[in-house]
């Protein structure tokens, strides 16, 4: 009897031994599959920032020029810096989130990448959250430089007291924008129209990439 006992709980060893190691492979392969969901899931918002970063970088070279060509015209250079300053602002926030996503080790554990994702996706909601704010202000000094590109004065057309009240209401704007944001931005983002907008500046590829890395986590909670 003592013999049959032995034998079973070797049995049973070696069988624990191949579950144990059944596990430990799915588990892997499981890794593997999310992982390779997430990197996918992200191939399209590089590209689409790669190609975002191609633009603003023309759009930083020829307000360059412009700048160049209209140095000792005021009423043309200020309304340019100002754009210029707008497309450079832009054009850091593409790079920081191209940086986030070459920066994922997909070799590192879960939380980390997951860390990583959340960073991208806060960059993105403040980038876009900015623009939306400063588009009041930029709108004039695009109208401007446009014109004035195609050889059009925007102050002779429009007059001089329309352009700056434009661009003295795009200033307040802003501002009023800044001060609603930190006083009310919790209960902003609350609400449901808002909430759809945060939802829609995320992107539908990043949400899969967060989506896959939690699942991933998620598991590895349960196993461990």
């Amino acid at each position: 009897m003592a013999m049959n006992l032995d034998a079973f709980k070797t049995i049973w060893a070696e069988y624990d031994g191949k579950l144990a190691d059944s596990l430990r492979l799915n588990r892997a392969l499981l890794q593997d599959a999310v992982l390779a969901r997430t990197r996918s899931a992200l191939r399209p918002l590089l590209a689409a920032l790669i190609l975002e970063l191609a633009i603003d970088l023309v759009a930083v070279i020829a307000l360059g020029a412009f700048l160049a060509a209209n140095v000792a015209r005021v009423k043309f250079l200020v309304p340019g810096v100002l754009l210029d300053a707008y497309a450079i602002a832009s054009l850091a926030a593409i790079v920081a989130q191209i940086a986030l996503i070459g920066g994922v080790d997909y070799g590192k554990p879960v939380a980390e990448i997951q860390r990583t994702l959340e960073t991208l996706r806060i960059v993105r909601l403040r980038s876009v959250r900015w623009i939306l704010l400063s588009a009041p202000l930029a709108w004039t000094p695009l109208l401007i430089v446009g014109l004035r590109a195609i050889g059009v004065d925007a102050y002779a057309v429009f007059g001089a007291p329309f352009v700056w009240s434009n661009l003295a209401f795009g200033a307040a704007f802003l501002g009023a924008g800044v001060w609603l944001v930190r006083r009310f931005g919790a209960r902003l983002s609350a609400s449901g129209p808002l909430a759809y907008v945060a939802r829609t500046i995320e992107g539908g590829e990043l949400r899969r990439a967060r989506a896959a890395a939690a699942s991933l986590r998620a598991f590895e909670s349960d196993a461990a």
